[in-house]
């Protein structure tokens, strides 16, 4: 985490510009962590509502949502009929964000 951070001069002394960079640049990251949060939280509310969460994951384009080799992606439904996918649900989706 700190491997390529420079917190400190070449005397060992604290740089205070290092310190204030590094510290608004970690503040920007937790209110993104943050806001994340709150959209899982969403979309998991929502799921339990409808009752979806063992559904097979539907993107906005009607792309059934599949795990690859290489990670997550979205394939039509020829492309799921045709190929050796396996379709994830929303509750493994969730999981893996």
């Amino acid at each position: 985490m700190f491997e390529d951070d420079t917190l400190f001069s070449f005397s060992g002394k604290p740089s205070y510009s290092s310190l204030v960079n590094y510290y608004l640049n970690n503040i920007g990251k937790f209110n993104a962590l943050g806001h994340s949060k709150e959209l899982y939280d969403e979309a998991r509310k929502e799921l339990i509502a409808n009752n979806s969460l063992d559904e097979i994951a539907i993107d906005r384009n009607g792309r059934i949502v599949v795990s690859t080799g290489e990670g997550i992606d979205a394939v039509s439904v020829n492309e799921f009929k045709k190929g050796d996918y396996t379709a994830l649900t929303n509750r493994e989706l969730l999981n893996l964000r």
